[in-house]
């Protein structure tokens, strides 16, 4: 809910925000949180392991915060964000990796909450994208958190209005 809340506020009373987890307690918990906080921009979404339930062609941007790691379906995850995206929108991702990822399997990175950005670039172009920015030390994790850097990745779908565009601006 962290993004949410911020971004709700951004895109203001005329913008739609929407919390996408496939946890149900979850679920619960952040429509209740943005409710009391009242967030009527927000529309909380239960999705499944292998699709967000977003609208089809109608999202500006998708941001995967720290959680695409945990994406045991990530293909007809990306797949499935890939259709809500309008033909300008764009996919944000937000990861975490460490020295220690460097090469490891995918498999071996997930176990440790992080992954790689080099294997989600090839990822989101075998689902239909094209990464328009990628930026490998976006932020450091402090120690106390495991260390390593944080690199965030933006895509778009392949074909898309946005493809050869260098250097995106990101607020």
């Amino acid at each position: 809910g962290f993004f949410t809340v911020k971004l709700s506020r951004a895109v203001g009373p005329s913008g739609e925000v929407h919390a996408v987890d496939i946890n149900p307690t979850s679920v619960q918990k952040l429509k209740e949180r943005f409710a009391s906080e009242h967030l009527v921009n927000v529309k909380v979404v239960q999705g499944t392991a292998d699709n967000p339930g977003l609208p089809s062609a109608s999202l500006d941007g998708v941001l995967i915060s720290d959680t695409y790691h945990e994406m045991v379906e990530h293909q007809a995850m990306l797949r499935a964000v890939r259709s809500a995206l309008n033909p300008t929108g764009r996919l944000v991702i937000l990861e975490k990796t460490a020295p220690a990822d460097s090469g490891a399997p995918r498999d071996v990175q997930i176990k440790i909450h992080h992954i790689e950005s080099r294997l989600v670039a090839q990822e989101l172009v075998d689902a239909g994208f094209d990464v328009v920015e990628r930026v490998e030390q976006f932020a450091t994790n402090p120690a106390k958190y495991g260390g390593g850097v944080w690199w965030l990745m933006v895509a778009v779908p392949t074909g898309g209005d946005l493809v050869g565009q260098p250097n995106i601006q990101m607020e």
